[in-house]
């Protein structure tokens, strides 16, 4: 059970974090500190997996042109993306920090919700690859290949397919443009 015990905070230094966690600790809402440090070891899990299969589900040559063509919305993005996941390091670390957990390291590492964040999102990751590397996939690339002509690579950005019926939506690119082809069969 989680107590506050001021001495532990006198050697910590005077973050908003671990003040505010101390104040619900003292107060005895220890369960906002539990679900506040799950829930972002559970979003860190989640974000690390994303970040390495991500070149294996969307083009680096697609996400250069995307970046040459929208450079300020790409760098506000990156901002964001590291913006965020920053703040989420900051705040899991500091809520495991001994100042709000105590000093037994067996309660200090809880691994369980990043390994489910990571298992959800190779779950995920897993669906999406299966599905854009279908037959339904090879059908729209085909579809999209013939409207537009040779010289293109092509990537699904949406699909949806129902019975014998399907609908998608295929980035075209090469080192110049980005075409969107939409196509039914």
């Amino acid at each position: 059970m989680l107590r506050f015990e001021p001495e532990r905070f006198a050697a910590v230094p005077r973050n908003s974090a671990t003040v505010l966690a101390g104040i619900f600790v003292w107060r005895d809402h220890h369960w906002w500190v539990r679900w506040t440090s799950r829930s972002s070891g559970f979003f860190l899990g989640a974000f690390a997996v994303a970040i390495i299969a991500f070149p294996f589900l969307f083009p680096i040559a697609l996400g250069v042109r995307e970046t040459q063509a929208h450079p300020l919305e790409s760098v506000g993005l990156a901002i964001y993306g590291l913006g965020a996941v920053s703040l989420l390091v900051w705040i899991h670390w500091q809520l495991r920090s001994l100042a709000v957990v105590p000093a037994d390291p067996s309660a200090r590492v809880r691994w369980t919700p990043s390994v489910l964040g990571a298992a959800l999102a190779i779950g995920i990751v897993t669906l999406v690859g299966v599905t854009l590397h279908g037959a339904s996939s090879r059908t729209a690339i085909e579809l999209a290949h013939k409207e537009v002509g040779p010289g293109y690579r092509f990537w699904i950005s949406n699909l949806s397919v129902f019975g014998e019926h399907g609908r998608a939506r295929v980035l075209a690119y090469n080192d110049s443009t980005i075409q969107t082809v939409n196509v039914d069969w």
